[in-house]
């Protein structure tokens, strides 16, 4: 058997970090030489986690205010908080109305596009009876011409036996 290809190692992914905060670096020094105040870009770090328990939060957020003050506050904010789900709630009434509207204008128009359809069913089957009726008639019609000039040769030829 013949040697298979050779996996080569991946060795330049921790490069990039090290080249960029040696872009950095290298920045900061010539920023520092020239005079300049070099700027730095702090990290962006995840949102922080809430620490401490919840009687820890609430007390920060009293901070130096009473209690009658921040349950004020929080009733304010209840009765703002029901006032919009009570207008949430009335206008997916409204919504809710108006779907049925719409349904029922949908199915009544359905209804009448199936009358329409029966309609057109109808008036298609009576064009064609009457192009059949019409092509019988005019068959019979030639029958009938044949008929006749069959009859008056059968005349004439009785006539000349006469005659004759």
């Amino acid at each position: 058997k013949g040697k298979g290809k050779a996996k080569g190692k991946a060795k330049g992914k921790g490069k990039a970090k090290g080249k960029a905060k040696a872009k950095a670096a290298a920045e900061a020094a010539e920023a520092a030489e020239a005079g300049e105040e070099a700027e730095v870009k702090p990290k962006a770090k995840g949102k922080a986690k809430a620490k401490g328990s919840f009687k820890n939060r609430i007390m920060a957020d009293l901070g130096d205010r009473s209690i009658d003050e921040v349950v004020a506050e929080a009733m304010l904010e209840v009765k703002a908080c029901e006032k919009a789900i009570a207008a949430a709630e009335t206008g997916e009434k409204a919504l809710d109305d108006k779907v049925v509207k719409a349904k029922a204008l949908m199915e009544e128009a359905a209804q009448k596009v199936e009358e329409a359809v029966h309609k057109e069913t109808l008036a298609l089957e009576k064009l064609k009876a009457a192009k059949l009726a019409t092509g019988e008639v005019a068959t019979n019609t030639q029958q009938a011409e044949t008929d006749i000039a069959e009859c008056e040769k059968t005349m004439k030829i009785l006539e000349l036996e006469l005659i004759s």
